[in-house]
């Protein structure tokens, strides 16, 4: 019970990843991570540019997250992390923090 958060967070990296390359191969606009249900597909300004933004912007995120899963694992199985575990729980929080304020920013340019 210990590493749940880990591979919570790291199956969380990989959906990131596979979201984004889903969004890019099918040109079409999901109702997931960073698009929200009030949010009409058809009224996308920019449809092309919100997709290139949102790739790049979930790639970070999963990134961020993978890595996070990683270590928290690293973490609980094998070595213990101590501050470096706590300073990449930071920074895990800020990227996160980032990417909701940019995916708001991001609705409201092309929406």
């Amino acid at each position: 019970m210990d590493g749940i958060f880990g591979f919570i967070t790291l199956a969380c990296g990989l959906y990131c990843f596979y979201a984004s390359y889903l969004v890019k191969q099918t040109k079409q606009i999901k109702k997931s991570i960073f698009f929200t249900k009030d949010l009409e597909n058809k009224r996308c300004k920019d449809k092309a540019g919100y997709i290139e933004e949102s790739v790049r912007l979930m790639l970070v995120v999963g990134s961020a997250t993978l890595v996070y899963g990683v270590c928290d694992l690293l973490n609980t199985y094998v070595l213990g992390l101590g501050y470096w575990f706590l300073a990449l729980l930071v920074l895990f929080l800020g990227v996160l923090i980032w990417a909701i304020i940019t995916s708001k920013k991001m609705n409201a340019k092309y929406f």
